[in-house]
């Protein structure tokens, strides 16, 4: 399987934009959406600029890493972020942990899964990103 190369925010196809969040998502061959996640700029849901709501349909491909790191990307180029903060479930933390997000805090409740409060700190370009 693959996805779509529209689905890169480098091109106008792979990323909408509401008053609220910036929305990148990945498609199939059919159009179909296999992978999404929304990125908030600062104080609408966070402190810091955030990413949220990150979900992928085809397991085990590397869809929820790409995706991620093209929401690191978006919060950075075009929200201008220093910090990007999360609320992990914690059952994937080692996947954001791998990217270079912090874990800070306590383990909390959310919609009955346990999650963790995580800060990515920028530091230089976006090629500094972890792949």
């Amino acid at each position: 399987m693959s996805w779509s190369s529209t689905s890169s925010i480098w091109t106008p196809t792979g990323w909408t934009a509401t008053r609220d969040a910036i929305h990148v998502c990945y498609r199939d061959e059919s159009g179909a959406v296999v992978a999404y996640l929304r990125v908030i700029p600062a104080g609408k849901h966070l402190d810091h600029v955030s990413i949220g709501r990150l979900l992928t349909l085809r397991r085990h491909q590397g869809l929820g890493r790409q995706i991620m790191l093209d929401g690191m990307r978006v919060a950075i180029d075009m929200l201008h972020a220093t910090v990007i903060e999360i609320d992990a479930q914690l059952y994937i933390k080692d996947l954001y942990t791998g990217m270079g997000f912090v874990e800070q805090g306590d383990i909390f409740m959310e919609a009955g899964i346990e999650h963790v409060k995580m800060f990515y700190h920028v530091q230089g370009s976006q090629s500094e990103l972890k792949s």
